[in-house]
């Protein structure tokens, strides 16, 4: 910076605080609004940004400026311009993006205002705004990603979903074949104010475990596990606690081990420290990213049972939620180290239906009784969301529950595919008038504590 030219600078700009305060990314706002000596957005369209700029004069006299840009293509609004003595003027710059990738990478210019004056003593020193600018990635984003409906046998009905983009518009496809990444088993916290503590208590030496089961059809790559809880004492996972998963074969409808006295029964298990990587625990939701902590798991199709496990005090234990969702089979606990026969797997008294997890990986798109998926492929954006839509036949399924997916590809580089996953419940067949089939969507409560649910330590 030459501060001596600045203090001659014949042009300023003003921003007010309210505005700073407004501009605030987390709240929403655009810091490419506010009115500074920089021109910069990471938001911008596919062919262009714009942006305007007010400068107030700082001399007496009038001044004549001439605007270009540099680096970057694009246009002035007036190009050539003159401001009264401490009056102000307004520009509108706009620059071209057309051409320039869609992943969020910047392109740098140089807005240059030059004084004109006739009397070269008295012009001003030639004033650089710097420009960045960068087209936004398109993404994907779906009203929902579970469809649950109930439907009699021998009948058929439809059902449908929303994709838009919040920045550019984002081109999709849709498939009802081969195989794409999605949820295996999604059980929601919503309305959950309780839970069962599962963990190991170093203070102690011993702990307590709780499992819920999950059915793959098809060899299955599993790419993440989440299970949602919450963290009583403290109400926080320190950054060194270790946190683990376990996967246990079914065994007669139990786990076949358990994490502390059976540990090697796991077909496949990992523990680490909160912090490390592809552990997350925001908002008390343990994650697991298998690829980024470098994990590969992949299961012959059968049924599996999940088991996490969070090593801290007693008192800060952690009590995985319960869930209203489930596939039939409760939830099994365990206190490995109670005397025979109370060191089993057992079912406890007043089991919910499931637990509040979800699993994820490769996944079988469509379903014998999934039809008519269209569009085969749209584009989307925020004011112009697409509707994808199917048809769900129930002619010769029996009663009882099925599950599928509708597969989705798209050119947004950080959710290149996703899956919306449909829950089908068929109902006996009714021989008087049609019934309407019930849609809804799969949510997530807001409640993060409550009461946890124990089998007495003895």
């Amino acid at each position: 910076m030459q501060v001596d030219q600045a203090a001659k600078a014949g042009l300023v700009l003003h921003e007010a605080r309210d505005r700073y305060l407004a501009a605030n990314p987390v709240a929403g706002g655009d810091v490419s609004s506010l009115n500074l000596p920089s021109l910069a957005n990471r938001g911008c369209s596919a062919t262009s940004c714009t942006f305007t700029r007010t400068f107030r004069s700082t001399r007496a006299t009038f001044q004549t400026f001439s605007a270009t840009l540099s680096g970057v293509s694009g246009s002035i609004d007036t190009p050539v311009f003159t401001v009264a003595p401490f009056g102000t003027v307004t520009l509108t710059i706009t620059v071209n993006t057309s051409g320039q990738p869609s992943d969020g990478s910047y392109r740098f210019g140089t807005l240059t205002l030059t004084s004109t004056g006739s009397d070269a003593s008295s012009r001003s020193p030639t004033l650089r705004l710097p420009v960045a600018v960068a087209v936004r990635p398109p993404e994907l984003n779906l009203s929902t990603e579970t469809i649950t409906l109930s439907v009699p046998a021998n009948s058929s009905r439809s059902a449908s979903f929303t994709v838009w983009s919040n920045s550019n518009p984002v081109d999709f496809g849709t498939r009802s074949t081969g195989t794409g990444t999605g949820a295996i088993v999604a059980q929601s916290s919503a309305g959950a104010t309780s839970g069962y503590a599962t963990g190991f208590y170093p203070n102690l030496g011993i702990g307590q475990y709780a499992s819920d089961d999950f059915v793959v059809t098809q060899a299955t790559s599993i790419s993440a596990i989440s299970n949602d809880g919450f963290v009583l004492g403290t109400g926080v996972i320190t950054p060194t606690t270790v946190i683990g998963w376990s996967v246990f074969a079914d065994a007669g409808g139990v786990p076949a081990g358990n994490p502390e006295t059976s540990p090697n029964a796991a077909v496949w298990r990992y523990s680490a420290p909160a912090n490390s990587p592809g552990i997350s625990t925001a908002g008390g939701v343990l994650r697991l990213n298998l690829a980024a902590a470098g994990q590969s798991l992949t299961l012959a199709p059968g049924r599996y049972w999940l088991v996490v496990q969070v090593n801290a005090p007693f008192a800060n234990r952690f009590a995985w939620f319960f869930s209203s969702q489930g596939n039939g089979t409760a939830p099994r606990t365990i206190i490995p180290s109670n005397p025979a026969p109370n060191n089993a797997w057992t079912t406890p008294a007043n089991a919910p239906a499931g637990l509040a997890y979800t699993v994820s990986g490769t996944v079988g798109c469509g379903a014998p009784w999934i039809s008519g998926l269209a569009p085969a492929s749209g584009r989307a954006s925020a004011g112009q969301p697409a509707t994808v839509s199917f048809t769900v036949n129930t002619t010769g399924l029996a009663p009882g529950d099925y599950s599928g997916f509708v597969c989705l590809t798209s050119n947004d580089p950080a959710r290149p595919s996703a899956t919306v996953r449909v829950n089908l419940t068929v109902t006996p067949a009714l021989n008087r008038g049609k019934i309407g089939a019930e849609a809804t969507s799969a949510g997530q409560a807001s409640v993060k504590r409550g009461p946890v649910m124990n089998e007495r330590l003895r």
